[in-house]
């Protein structure tokens, strides 16, 4: 595992046009965190904690994109406002690198309380993947949801033949790690 406070641009820093994004590179306040070698790794299965199920993009999809969107808002407070359900169906559903099985979400008692989505890294020379909108609602935080949402992740980086994994946290960094 290694970090890194600069990134190389990736194709979700462009838009629909392919023009680059305002301020692609990352913020004072996130820093990247890259798994190189996935494919030598032996990663640990996730460990569900006992009332939280998890889920995939499969059964009645119509309804997986407001869970994405309740998650991330619910995680990002005020910063996630954009993130509708529209929003997701338009920027992730409809584009040809959208993988069913690289979205995963976290529910308790039928609550979405976490979610976080793979997307391949197109800047990367190295066939890296990105854990994307890796969120874990405030009130669920600190009991290792993060870190399944993100062994998922890896586990389906590695199931696709991605060398790596990256994942840029954003915000207060304690509380994005502590996920």
């Amino acid at each position: 595992l290694r970090t890194r406070a600069a990134a190389v641009p990736c194709a979700m820093d462009s838009t629909d046009d392919g023009a680059p994004r305002e301020d692609p590179l990352p913020k004072d306040d996130e820093l990247d965190f890259v798994l190189d070698g996935l494919t030598n790794l032996d990663l640990p299965q996730p460990d569900v904690p006992l009332y939280y199920e998890l889920w995939t993009w499969e059964g009645d999809c119509s309804i997986l994109p407001g869970m994405w969107s309740r998650a991330v808002q619910g995680a990002f407070a005020g910063e996630a406002e954009h993130c509708t359900p529209e929003y997701f169906t338009k920027e992730f559903v409809h584009q040809p690198d959208f993988d069913t099985e690289g979205i995963f979400f976290v529910t308790h008692r039928g609550q979405c309380v976490g979610t976080c989505l793979l997307w391949p890294d197109a800047s990367s020379t190295e066939a890296h993947a990105r854990v994307h909108w890796l969120a874990v609602d405030h009130e669920h935080r600190r009991l290792g949801l993060g870190r399944v949402l993100l062994l998922l992740a890896i586990h389906r980086a590695k199931a696709r033949g991605f060398n790596g994994a990256l994942l840029r946290a954003s915000g207060p960094r304690s509380e994005a790690v502590a996920a």
